[in-house]
């Protein structure tokens, strides 16, 4: 679903703010965080609950990223976001 909607509907893909300020402290930007989406190594971790709606933990080697579906499932925000493992540019 994640990629599907990256592929077919980028324009419904949005980064928050804090999940920008979050990769920037990492020396990431939001290319970086897209790239996760569209991997094909990121793999989904975790899922918790989070006020009422599901976030889902998205992972590669270098770069870990909260998302979390609109409400429709038609869209995603990712939430925040940060190198994995210590892995800092």
């Amino acid at each position: 679903m994640i990629r599907e909607i990256v592929t077919k509907s980028p324009e419904k893909v949005m980064f928050s703010s804090h999940a920008q300020e979050e990769l920037a402290n990492d020396g990431y930007s939001i290319m970086d965080g897209w790239n996760v989406l569209k991997a094909t190594a990121s793999r989904v971790t975790r899922a918790e609950p989070e006020r009422g709606r599901w976030r889902y933990h998205l992972a590669t080697k270098q770069l870990a990223l909260v998302i979390e579906f609109w409400s429709d499932g038609k869209g995603l925000v990712v939430v925040t976001g940060w190198a994995t493992k210590g892995v800092v540019r």
